[in-house]
């Protein structure tokens, strides 16, 4: 995720939203997972 904010935050032009989609896809999921996890305890 971190990677993945610097190439968003720096390398703007670089970024194509099939990529974001494809990142958004495989990581949100897991991210509220364990998020969720974090705020029950």
């Amino acid at each position: 995720m971190v990677g993945f904010r610097n190439r968003l935050i720096h390398a703007y032009d670089a970024v194509d939203s099939s990529m974001i989609w494809a990142i958004i896809k495989k990581h949100l999921a897991p991210l509220k997972s364990e998020v969720i996890d974090k705020l029950e305890d």
